[in-house]
């Protein structure tokens, strides 16, 4: 599990940007998170989503950032400066430029995709979990290293319903939001 760091208060996103912090973080309902460095593997395996993404991209609305501040709003923070929930997902599709506001994206991206590492798996595949899905993020890759496989959700009204499990072998891998978009996961057998 990544490092809950000692604090008296609650933090928000604005709070969060003025602080001289040398790691990186994640804001959970006000709690600093602070993010382990990813593996070789994990970063590999991100690239190659990455490139297959922004290639299927290029030229479309949409746009792929990797670790981008993504602020979720509710109804007690209206803006990414009071957000008390900001995660970096691994790699995040985003469908509406408007939201992007200085480096954070603020709302749910169309797709998020996370890499799951032993210090990340619990939080990737409960807390962000639920969180992704009550924010609206249509859908969600959780990426198993060690299984070899991709399970892919899609939120159906606030909860995520599986949709589909990729083995690494898969050479055609659908984003079901993005259409007409297939992955070739046979290159990630190679890192």
């Amino acid at each position: 599990m990544e490092a809950r760091e000692p604090q008296e208060q609650a933090y928000t996103y604005g709070q969060y940007l003025d602080m001289d912090l040398d790691d990186r973080y994640e804001l959970i309902d006000g709690i600093l998170i602070k993010k382990s460095r990813p593996s070789i593997i994990h970063q590999d395996i991100s690239r190659e989503l990455m490139f297959q993404l922004t290639g299927f991209l290029h030229g479309k609305k949409c746009k792929v950032y990797n670790e981008i501040d993504v602020a979720f709003v509710d109804e007690s923070c209206q803006d990414e400066k009071n957000a008390c929930t900001v995660f970096v997902p691994d790699i995040a599709v985003v469908c509406d430029k408007d939201k992007l506001k200085d480096g954070c994206y603020l709302g749910a991206p169309t797709v998020i995709i996370e890499i799951l590492s032993k210090s990340t798996a619990s939080m990737d595949k409960l807390v962000k979990y639920d969180k992704y899905a009550r924010a609206g993020v249509n859908e969600y890759w959780i990426v198993s290293i060690e299984e070899k496989s991709i399970m892919v959700y899609l939120n159906d009204s606030g909860l995520y319903r599986p949709k589909a499990l990729y083995p690494f072998e898969s050479k055609e891998a659908a984003v079901f939001s993005l259409e007409n978009c297939v992955l070739d996961l046979s290159v990630l057998l190679e890192v």
